[in-house]
């Protein structure tokens, strides 16, 4: 029996199945991974059409979500990383407000995210902090360093050993110095290593964030 088994394993018939059930797979699992960002953007939709008629104007420059007034280019928060599914925020902006993909989206002195996709009034916006996402920050001292995103306003650099960075130091946002990405929490550095890991916190909480602001900026890139 076990002779019969080995032999059939080394049938051309056989392998060719077991390749098929593999690239069967491998395709189901793109699909369901394609539907799955699809059925985001279409639950924007869906959402967008159903709420058109519980927003009005006032004076042609505020709009009312709910019982909340927005001004031009204000926004809430209505599904934050922890609740999205590709770890990013959505939110509903006035109506009045028109964005484009790329625009900032700020709170206060700091930067939030990026538009990445957006219908009527929704957008979806680029958690800057999620897992792997990588952003361009300076340090007082003006060098560019890299933040690597590690979730929930948290950020990793590797630092050459020669920048001057201290805990408690300021980074900047690359594209517009006048927002910030976070503050310097902790340093890391063995004197045999050629980088220091700069961990950096940014100055709001994804969880305690409930409005935000498009940033309108003449050049942005």
């Amino acid at each position: 029996m076990e002779l019969s088994m080995r032999s059939r394993k080394k049938e051309p018939g056989f392998i060719k199945q077991q390749q098929g059930i593999i690239a069967l797979f491998v395709v189901l699992m793109l699909v369901l991974f394609t539907l799955g960002f699809k059925l985001q953007y279409l639950l924007f939709e869906i959402k967008s059409l159903i709420s058109q008629k519980s927003f009005t104007e006032e004076k042609g420059k505020v709009g009312v979500i709910g019982k909340v007034e927005l001004q031009e280019n204000e926004g809430m928060i209505i599904r934050d990383p922890q609740q999205s599914l590709f770890r990013n925020y959505i939110v509903e902006f006035n109506p009045l407000t028109v964005m484009k993909a790329g625009d900032a989206v700020v709170r206060e002195d700091s930067l939030v995210g990026i538009v990445e996709q957006f219908n009527n009034q929704f957008a979806v916006v680029t958690n800057i902090s999620r897992n792997n996402y990588t952003i361009k920050g300076t340090i007082p001292t003006q060098e560019v360093i890299t933040l690597n995103g590690r979730g929930d306003g948290d950020f990793l650099a590797l630092v050459p050993r020669d920048y001057e960075v201290e805990v408690g130091d300021p980074v900047n946002w690359v594209r517009n110095q006048s927002y910030f990405l976070g503050d310097v929490v902790d340093i890391k550095f063995d004197a045999r290593d050629v980088y220091k890991r700069v961990y950096v916190r940014s100055r709001v909480r994804s969880g305690l964030l409930q409005s935000v602001k498009l940033l309108k900026e003449e050049n942005p890139f």
